[in-house]
C-alpha cells in the first residue's frame, strides 16, 4: 500500500505537499500517536454515551434496537483495539525492570535468548505444517506354515551350532608356547638394549674425563715451565 503525501505548512505559512520519502523520521511516530489519541477519544466517548444510555434504558426496554453495519464495524474495531491495548499493558508490566525482584529473566535471556518465548509457537506451527507420517502395518496373524517353518529352524539350530560353554577359552584368548617364548625373548632383548645403552654412556663419560684430565695436566706443565724461565 502506497503512502499518501502529507500536507504541511512551512515557516512562511505556505501549505505544500511532501511525499512519504521526504518526511523526517519522527513524522510517522507523530502520526501514529495522533491516530492512537483519536481512537482513545472515540472509545471514551462511546463509553460515556453508553453510560448515559443506560440511565434511560428502562424507558425504551420494549423498543427494537438497530445498528448500522458501519457502526457495528466501528464497535468491532474498538473492541479489537481495547484487547490489543490490554495485552500491550500486560507485556509492559511483565517486562518492567523496576518491578523485578531478582535477575531470573535477565539470566534466562542470556542463556536462551530474548526470543525464547516465541519458540513454542514456531515449533507448533512447524509440527502442524508437517504431513502425517505413514507407518506400514505389520501382519499380526501368523499362518500355520510359518509356525512350522520357525519351529523346524529352531530344532535345527542346536545340531548345526553347538552352544559355547563359559569354561571353554576362545581362540583369540589362547596363548601358544611359541608366542610365549617370543614375548619372553622380546623382554630379554629390551633389557639387554637398555643395559648396553647405560654401558655406552658410562664409557663415553670416562673417556671425556680422561681427556679433560690430560688437558689440565698439559696446561699445568706449560705454566710451570713459564715460571721457571
Amino acid at each position: 500500500m502506497a503512502k499518501r503525501p502529507l500536507l504541511v505548512k512551512n515557516s512562511n505559512g505556505i501549505m505544500h505537499w511532501i511525499h512519504y520519502s521526504d518526511r523526517p523520521r519522527y513524522i510517522q511516530g507523530l502520526i501514529d500517536k495522533a491516530k492512537r489519541r483519536a481512537i482513545d477519544h472515540d472509545i471514551s466517548y462511546e463509553k460515556r454515551l453508553a453510560k448515559e444510555r443506560s440511565k434511560d434504558e428502562h424507558l425504551y426496554a420494549d423498543k427494537d434496537k438497530y445498528f448500522t453495519s458501519a457502526y457495528k464495524k466501528k464497535l468491532a474495531e474498538q473492541a479489537k483495539w481495547i484487547e490489543e491495548e490490554r495485552l500491550r499493558e500486560m507485556r509492559e508490566v511483565k517486562d518492567d525492570v523496576t518491578k523485578k525482584t531478582d535477575l531470573t529473566d535477565f539470566y534466562k535471556n542470556v542463556a536462551f535468548g530474548a526470543d525464547s518465548s516465541k519458540k513454542p509457537e514456531k515449533q507448533a506451527e512447524e509440527v502442524a505444517a508437517q504431513p502425517p507420517t505413514r507407518f506400514s502395518a505389520s501382519p499380526t496373524v501368523t499362518s500355520p506354515e510359518t509356525c512350522r517353518t520357525v519351529k523346524w529352524d529352531r530344532d535345527e539350530i542346536p545340531e548345526k551350532i553347538p552352544p559355547k560353554t563359559k569354561d571353554e577359552p576362545s581362540a583369540s584368548n589362547q596363548v601358544t608356547p611359541g608366542d610365549q617364548k617370543k614375548s619372553e625373548d622380546a623382554v630379554v632383548e629390551a633389557k639387554n638394549h637398555h643395559k648396553r645403552s647405560v654401558d655406552a654412556v658410562v664409557a663415553a663419560t670416562e673417556r671425556y674425563l680422561v681427556r679433560k684430565r690430560s688437558k689440565l695436566e698439559t696446561i699445568n706443565e706449560i705454566q710451570l715451565q713459564s715460571l721457571v724461565v
